[in-house]
């Protein structure tokens, strides 16, 4: 595996919680855990995010063309499970689940080491709602928060399978709860009517 020392800084789109279920996943997790994929060099040092939900990466060109008022995401959503699996950049995860994809808990060296944490926040995890309280852009790593916006009241039913961000269409992929891809709104609207 190879350790980036240094990189190009980069932005990520994600969604905060309110304290109590920011509380409910700190129980899970334990302060030595890390989130931040373990091909990042000092990585404790830069895992200053707060627990969170990420949408998307977001290429460097496109982040001021994000209107962050314009997003649809729901007020709450339910935490489903726990699962542990390879995570894409490099390492091996602790993921909460949900519809709308997973919030990291942890990222490990080693599958031992996820399978050993794992086993103990399986005993203790129950399903729970989780209450947004701002979708976020930040840069990325350490984190540095570029812009907010703060959700006030419940804007989708959670069954929903899209949500629009500018010309940007997100939706849910075909296995429905890994996650979410995004392509352009035109070519959404167009599949839409078809």
């Amino acid at each position: 595996m190879t350790i980036e020392t240094s990189f190009e800084k980069r932005h990520t789109l994600i969604v905060i919680f309110d304290e109590q279920t920011n509380k409910t996943i700190e129980l899970l997790s334990k302060k030595s855990f890390c989130k931040i994929p373990c091909t990042i060099g000092n990585r404790q040092e830069m895992d200053t995010l707060p627990p969170h939900l990420t949408l998307s990466a977001v290429e460097n060109d496109k982040v001021a063309k994000i209107d962050l008022a314009k997003l649809d995401f729901p007020k709450t959503f339910d935490v489903k499970s726990i699962e542990t699996k390879q995570s894409k950049k490099g390492g091996f995860g602790i993921y909460l689940m949900s519809a709308y994809g997973h919030i990291t808990l942890a990222v490990f060296d080693t599958p031992e080491q996820a399978q050993k944490e794992f086993d103990v926040c399986q005993k203790t995890f129950k399903p729970f709602t989780a209450t947004v309280k701002a979708i976020q852009i930040h840069e990325i790593y350490p984190a540095k928060l570029i812009r907010e916006n703060k959700i006030k009241e419940a804007n989708k039913n959670e069954n929903s399978n899209t949500f629009q961000v500018d010309d940007r269409a997100f939706e849910k992929d075909s296995a429905g709860n890994r996650g979410w891809t995004w392509h352009r709104a035109a070519k959404h609207q167009e599949k839409a009517a078809t």
